[in-house]
């Protein structure tokens, strides 16, 4: 009968059975639960989620081992068969039948049945140092037949397709300057060969790879069937040198190679524009607000000017059905988008449905079913609730539905907008004055989407303030919902906010204030991205949009990001103009001090 405990950590009795550190997670409560059945059977119950397999897979053993050997299921009569002494890092070992384990030293004599963490380790790496010439092969039980007969030989722990960047590094390390590779053979042999040839070729190390004759399925065959150290020698030296060119096997479905991609044909300034600032073709965009801000009217109005191909904030739509998935009755939703005009002939709508066990997701069926230029979401805690997401805070859950949302915009090419509440207690950004606040829930939400809007209130009554950010956002814009002409943007007299500093101000695209402030700076300055956030006043919501400013003067060549002078840790990293960068800063300077002296405000 196994003695389960002693594979355990942390174990404490508690009631009738014990408590004890789960091996399939980083335990650090004791939550695994452990008993003894009325059969003598072991009980196992991880409370903090891992399933039964993970836990018996982490402890090294079978389901079958928790049964008594003496009741109605009885185990396998299962003996150890070999030991792989990985040069006393840890062990594998085999069983017959043919099964592995993988177990470290514990400090006291005995075993853990994991290798946490245990970094990546050729096998017999010890014995390598000084060895040009090493042949790989896929198991241990291979490796120790080519040392029998003298032929210095690795292979990685877990079989094919556990070949590691650090395996390779360890080659080099060892002064290993050729490797010949004898794959087993089968497909899943052929493949893990080829992995091991590509990784050790990109370092540098001559590849060869071997043939086994028809028949032979690896190296241990090879040598049963009669084959000396002569034949496994002329095994070796026919090996073909590794040609990377002819090494191409079909890629999954999905998978491509950036060399055979066709570019992106999306125009610079962003998708086409389904309805100004809150839809994209293809694209998820977030909009979030305090509750009774608004967000439900202005969605609304959006969605009776693409209904009717109607402009929206002054900008053309595109006209189209619209899957409107909602926490309300169908007859509020008609009303409101009556009050719009809305073609409702062009509008579908749904009450967040709960996912069936029978498809993946009930949105997806949906928007195949209607095929609409627009979706909305609305509110996105009643989709979470739908889907009977208990932890909002998480990013695990929410990250997979909201990336399931992000999936079927670019499949079916629509827009999603996605709307979502701010949090309770407001953010700095809000407690400043500018009204904008965080949306609720995990960050993971704005790292999936294309695009975030903020919405808040304006200086009067009936205005909006807008605050997108994103790869393809605008400038911040007030809009003012008019009693007969709907949302419209508003006057720049009326509405902008005043600035003390003129054409240099917060009125200036950010990304151009970005420019000007690194003009100002020295060279070897290198401001990190706080503090640039300090000097252009970008704290709380607008830290984010001055970090996807950064990232896109990045890309755009305009800014580098390097280690400032004098200095070795990579939270000192710090951002400088490159030569295009300080031209086009030179430039804005220019634009400005003559856009103060037309002004009037000095020269």
């Amino acid at each position: 009968m196994l003695d389960l405990l002693d594979r355990l950590e942390g174990v404490r009795k508690a009631g009738a059975g014990w408590t004890a550190r789960c091996p399939a997670h980083a335990d650090r409560r004791a939550s695994l639960a452990v008993a003894r059945g009325d059969d003598g059977r072991w009980l196992l119950k991880c409370h903090a989620g891992c399933g039964f397999d993970a836990v018996v897979g982490a402890l090294g053993i079978d389901a079958r081992d928790l049964f008594p050997s003496n009741g109605h299921r009885r185990a396998p009569q299962r003996r150890e068969a070999a030991v792989y002494d990985y040069d006393g890092v840890f062990e594998v070992v085999r069983y017959e039948p043919k099964d592995f384990r993988q177990r470290r030293p514990d400090g006291r004599g005995g075993y853990l049945w994991n290798l946490d963490g245990i970094l990546p380790r050729l096998y017999r790496l010890n014995r390598l140092a000084g060895r040009e010439t090493v042949v790989v092969a896929e198991g241990e039980k291979d490796v120790d037949r080519l040392w029998s007969l003298d032929l210095p030989a690795t292979c990685n722990a877990a079989g094919a397709g556990q070949w590691r960047p650090a395996h390779t590094e360890q080659l080099r390390v060892a002064g290993v300057r050729r490797i010949v590779i004898v794959p087993d053979a089968d497909d899943t042999g052929r493949a893990h060969g080829q992995a091991v040839a590509r990784s050790c070729a990109a370092a540098g190390i001559d590849v060869k790879v071997a043939a086994l004759p028809a028949g032979v399925k690896d190296v241990s065959a090879f040598v049963d069937a009669g084959h000396d150290r002569r034949g496994l020698l002329e095994l070796v030296r026919s090996a073909e040198p590794y040609d990377e060119a002819t090494d191409r096997q079909p890629l999954p479905a999905g998978l491509v190679r950036l060399s055979d991609a066709d570019l992106d044909t999306t125009p610079a300034d962003g998708p086409t524009a389904v309805a100004r600032l809150l839809a994209h073709a293809g694209r998820v965009t977030l909009l979030h607000a305090r509750e009774k801000t608004g967000k439900s009217t202005l969605v609304g109005a959006a969605v009776a000017a693409v209904t009717r191909g109607r402009p929206f904030l002054a900008l053309p739509t595109v006209c189209g059905d619209v899957l409107w998935v909602g926490e309300e009755a169908a007859g509020d939703v008609k009303s409101r988008l009556s009050q719009w005009d809305a073609d409702l002939g062009k509008v579908y709508f749904i009450r967040h449905p709960r996912p069936g066990p029978e498809h993946e997701s009930s949105l997806r069926r949906l928007v195949e079913r209607v095929r609409p230029v627009w979706v909305i979401l609305d509110t996105w805690s009643h989709y979470l609730k739908a889907h009977r997401v208990k932890d909002t805070s998480g990013a695990g859950e929410q990250g997979l539905l909201i990336g399931d949302v992000v999936d079927i915009a670019r499949e079916f090419q629509t827009a999603i907008a996605v709307s979502h509440h701010n949090r309770k207690n407001p953010s700095a950004t809000a407690e400043s004055g500018d009204g904008e606040g965080e949306y609720r829930d995990s960050t993971a939400i704005g790292a999936a989407v294309d695009m975030i809007v903020s919405m808040s209130r304006g200086k009067t009554p009936r205005a909006r303030r807008l605050t997108p950010s994103g790869r393809w956002s605008e400038d911040p814009l007030t809009v003012v919902l008019e009693p007969d002409a709907g949302f419209q943007p508003a006057e720049e007299a009326e509405e902008a906010e005043p600035t003390a500093t003129g054409s240099l101000g917060a009125s200036r695209p950010l990304a151009d204030r970005v420019l000007l402030h690194l003009l100002r700076c020295a060279p070897a300055a290198r401001p990190p991205a706080r503090t640039l956030a300090v000097a252009l006043d970008c704290s709380g919501r607008r830290y984010n949009d001055l970090r996807a400013v950064l990232d896109g003067l990045l890309d755009a060549g305009r800014i580098d990001h390097d280690q400032r002078p004098g200095t070795s840790k990579r939270s000192e990293r710090g951002y400088a103009l490159t030569p295009d960068g300080r031209a086009s800063a030179e430039l804005l300077r220019e634009r400005c001090v003559s856009d103060v002296s037309a002004n009037g405000n000095g020269a």
